[in-house]
């Protein structure tokens, strides 16, 4: 081949690997969406029902009925909340989205700000800085299933010092859509939790009864 050609074809060559996205560079798909009213209960009597889904956020119910909404990617604390008449809110900046759709080893660092609005009295505000890492897969037993679930895990430091105050952990299910497993460390208090899905209830069928059944049960 002349060199002129050779040249060429090298070229082009050269071009359509730097053009070609690799493997890698692939944004992940999205896990599967979640059916509205499908109802998510976990070993120590605690419901969580879907009641809207947003897109970037979702809007949650507990068993009593009492609604927040918090953000999709499940490591970012909730967004909105009442209890009592008190309303919190929650502001996040930094990039959490590296860590959605959940990956192997994927890691990012964020801060939250959170507002207080009491009923009666003066507004609050405290700020949390958080570091998050995610594992790599591997497979776990649980009442319903064996299932291959992705570890992810967040340490919360304060704003003065960013002494280490709070330890969270998941367990993610991209069978499932949801987290099967949620675990935290409160170095200050020394409280520890850890709480694992019983069952998942489609919307149709997450009655009362049936719910309270689960819980009776047990896992």
């Amino acid at each position: 081949m002349p060199r002129k050609l050779v040249i060429v074809a090298y070229s082009l060559t050269a071009l359509a690997a730097v053009s070609m996205p690799t493997a890698s560079a692939r944004p992940l798909p999205e896990p599967v969406r979640i059916e509205q009213d499908a109802t998510f209960v976990f070993n120590d009597g605690r419901v969580e029902r879907l009641v809207e889904d947003r897109g970037a956020t979702q809007v949650w119910a507990t068993r009593r009925g009492r609604e927040y909404v918090r953000s999709r990617n499940f490591t970012v604390p909730i967004l909105e909340w009442e209890v009592s008449g008190v309303k919190g809110t929650r502001t996040v900046s930094g990039k959490p989205e590296k860590l959605w759709p959940p990956r192997e080893g994927a890691s990012s660092r964020f801060r939250v700000i959170t507002d207080i609005f009491p009923r009666d009295g003066v507004k609050s505000r405290s700020l949390q800085f958080w570091s998050c890492k995610v594992g790599r897969k591997r497979m776990e037993s649980f009442t319903f299933a064996e299932i291959e679930v992705l570890p992810v895990n967040c340490e919360r430091y304060t704003a003065s010092s960013m002494k280490l105050v709070e330890r969270r952990g998941w367990l993610w299910s991209d069978e499932v859509g949801h987290y099967v497993e949620r675990s935290s460390t409160k170095y200050a208090t020394g409280e520890s939790e850890t709480v694992r899905l019983c069952a998942k209830i489609p919307g149709r069928t997450a009655t009362d009864d049936r719910i309270a059944e689960v819980i009776k049960k047990g896992c």
